[in-house]
C-alpha cells in the first residue's frame, strides 16, 4: 500500500507545488530591499523590504524566501552589505505577503520597528590597538575576558549569527558587517568571547571588511606597518597578519588585512616555532627548558596537540621524545592521543 501510494507521489510530481530552484532574479529582488528579515536561526524564511519614500505609501515586499533558497540569499545579503534583522515574529508576519505587495496596516508596528533600528543615526567608528595589546572599541576598553552582551551593548545587535561546528566543539559566530568584526563563542562557555576577528580587507574566508577606522598605535592600519606581530596585554593575544594574494582578495604585499584576537593563556614560542614548521627552533627552544607541556590558546591545547592538529608529526616525535605527555587534557577533555586516532580514522 506505502510503495503504491509513493509510486503515485513520484508519477504526479508535477502537480504538487515543490520547490526545486532557486526563484529568478533573486539577487535583483534583494539588491533592490532596504533591509531583509529572517527567523532567528536564519535557516527557515528570508523576507526584504522597501520603503518608497516619494510614494507615501506603506513598505512594499521586495522578496519572499523559503527554506531551499536561504543559503543563496543570505550570500547575496552579505556580498550586497544589506542588513539582516533576525525576528521570528516579524517574518512571519511578512511571510504570508507576495512579492510586490504592500505591508496592510495591522503589520504597521511590526515593520515600524525595523525601520526604526534600519534609520538608526550612525555614529563614527574606531577601533584602536595599542602597542601593549589593548583594544578600544569607540573608546571601549575591552576587558581580558568578556561575554558576547559587552559587544552587543558597544556595537549594537549583530548583523548576522551563525552556529558552526569544527574539529573540536560547536561554537556560534556573531558578525557586525560595518566593523568588519566576527566574534565566536563556544557553546558551554556561558556566552564568554572565545576570539575575535577584525577583517580591514575582504578575505575568501570572511568575506566582509570594516567600513571604520582601525589604528594600530597611533597609526591607520592601512598605513601602518606591523609594528609587532604578536602583542600581549593581560591573558590574551593580538595577531596581527598579511595576508597572501590566494587569502585576500584585495591586498597589496605587505599589507596588514586582519586582526586576531585570541582570548585565552598567551601562545608561547614554542607554539609559534610549531606553527612555522621551525623544528630547528623548536628543538632550541626545548634546551632552553621551555615547558612541553604548557597550556595555550583558548582550548587550553599542549604544544603536542597543536602539532598533530596541525599535522606536524616530525615535531611531534621531538616533542614526545622530550617528554611530552599525549594524555594531558584540553578545556573539553580532549588528549592529543584521542586527536591523533580521530584523524587516523578520517583517513581510513
Amino acid at each position: 500500500m506505502i510503495n503504491n501510494f509513493l509510486l503515485f507521489l513520484y508519477a504526479n510530481q508535477k502537480s504538487f507545488d515543490i520547490p526545486s530552484k532557486v526563484q529568478s532574479g533573486l539577487r535583483e529582488k534583494i539588491k533592490e530591499s532596504d533591509f531583509l528579515v529572517v527567523d532567528d536561526t536564519g535557516t527557515h524564511r528570508l523576507v526584504g523590504l522597501k520603503f518608497y519614500s516619494k510614494s507615501k505609501e506603506p513598505p512594499v515586499i521586495t522578496c519572499v524566501c523559503m527554506r531551499h533558497e536561504m543559503a543563496t540569499a543570505k550570500q547575496f545579503a552579505f556580498e550586497m552589505r544589506k542588513k539582516i534583522y533576525y525576528d521570528s515574529y516579524a517574518s512571519a508576519r511578512l511571510f504570508k505577503y507576495r512579492v510586490g505587495t504592500h505591508v496592510q496596516e495591522k503589520d504597521y508596528e511590526t515593520v515600524l520597528k525595523l525601520y526604526t533600528k534600519y534609520y538608526k543615526p550612525k555614529r563614527h567608528k574606531i577601533i584602536s590597538i595599542k602597542p601593549n595589546g589593548q583594544i578600544y572599541i569607540n573608546n571601549h576598553l575591552l576587558p581580558a575576558y568578556f561575554k558576547v552582551s559587552f559587544l552587543i551593548g558597544i556595537l549594537g545587535e549583530p548583523d548576522e549569527e551563525e552556529l558552526h561546528k569544527d574539529w573540536a566543539m560547536k561554537s556560534k559566530c556573531y558578525r557586525w558587517f560595518d566593523y568588519g568584526l566576527e566574534a565566536v563563542s563556544y557553546l558551554g562557555h556561558k556566552g564568554y568571547v572565545g576570539y575575535m576577528t577584525i577583517n580591514a580587507k575582504e578575505t575568501k574566508d570572511i568575506p566582509m571588511h570594516a567600513n571604520v577606522d582601525i589604528y594600530l598605535g597611533k597609526y591607520k592600519i592601512e598605513d601602518a606597518a606591523p609594528f609587532e606581530r604578536y602583542l600581549k596585554y593581560g591573558r590574551h593575544c593580538v595577531a596581527i597578519k598579511s595576508l597572501n594574494k590566494e587569502q585576500c582578495l584585495d591586498c597589496r604585499k605587505g599589507e596588514i588585512a586582519m586582526v586576531h584576537i585570541s582570548f585565552g593563556p598567551y601562545p608561547s614560542q614554542l607554539i609559534f616555532a610549531i606553527c612555522k614548521n621551525d623544528k630547528e627552533k623548536v628543538m632550541s627552544l626545548i634546551k632552553q627548558g621551555r615547558n612541553v607541556n604548557s597550556k595555550n590558546g583558548p582550548y587550553y591545547q599542549t604544544p603536542l596537540m597543536f602539532a598533530v592538529i596541525r599535522n606536524k608529526f616530525e615535531i611531534a616525535k621531538v616533542l614526545l621524545l622530550n617528554g611530552a605527555n599525549p594524555d594531558i587534557q584540553d578545556i573539553y577533555g580532549r588528549t592529543a592521543r584521542q586527536v591523533l586516532m580521530e584523524k587516523m580514522n578520517k583517513n581510513c
